[in-house]
């Protein structure tokens, strides 16, 4: 099997500059959401009443996790709320 570079260049030259700055800029914008439940208690499902330590236990508290989220990893634009 041939080892590949994955390259920019290599890419452009493969698949034309157009097509691989197309997908570039589709890649910048995407954008994907964190769930607020992963900072709470796990409660039902596979999870059972699983409470991690240091747990938030209200939204703040998740709004504020997901804010370090975002500061120590650049991503995560976006949090989707579960207020069950």
């Amino acid at each position: 099997m041939e080892d590949k570079q994955f390259t920019l260049t290599n890419l452009e030259n493969e698949f034309g500059i157009d097509r691989v700055q197309t997908a570039i800029a589709a890649v910048e914008k995407f954008k994907v959401e964190i769930p607020s439940w992963m900072f709470g208690k796990f409660g039902g499902g596979r999870f059972g009443d699983y409470m991690p330590p240091g747990y938030a236990r209200n939204i703040f508290e998740k709004l504020d996790d997901a804010a370090f989220i975002k500061k120590i990893t650049g991503a995560v634009d976006e949090i989707a709320t579960h207020t069950l």
